[in-house]
């Protein structure tokens, strides 16, 4: 795969899981849904929850995965690739996570634009 997220135990330094990042479907001449992982820009975010959240890939998806298991939890498709950091902010006790959606043009994706994506997380 060109990219894969990692989960890392920092105690012991041992690899708790791997999971490419991407789904090939739109880099492909044929939509296929193989998850090689595609080429990335960006890294991720984790919660105090145990949510890890990244975007990065060029698949234009925004991902949740468990930071504990490398499940994935939730992923959306963005108006572009969210090649970006992601961040996370509270109002009002309600936690959301934003990221910029936009790609690159070195990058594969079709779409460009410029969009900042907000998602509320549930309450615990």
């Amino acid at each position: 795969p060109w990219a894969m997220l990692v989960g890392v135990d920092l105690g012991t330094g041992d690899i708790k899981w791997k999971e490419p990042l991407g789904l090939i479907d739109k880099l492909a001449p044929i939509p296929v849904p193989f998850r090689w992982g595609t080429p990335f820009a960006g890294g991720p975010m984790s919660t105090a929850g145990g949510v890890t959240f990244i975007g990065a890939s060029s698949d234009e998806r925004f991902r949740a995965y468990d930071t504990n298991t490398g499940d994935l939890l939730w992923e959306v498709t963005g108006p572009s690739s969210f090649q970006a950091n992601p961040m996370t902010y509270m109002v009002d006790g309600v936690q959301y996570v934003v990221i910029a959606s936009g790609g690159h043009p070195w990058m594969y994706p079709q779409n460009k634009s410029d969009h900042l994506m907000a998602y509320r997380l549930p309450k615990t």
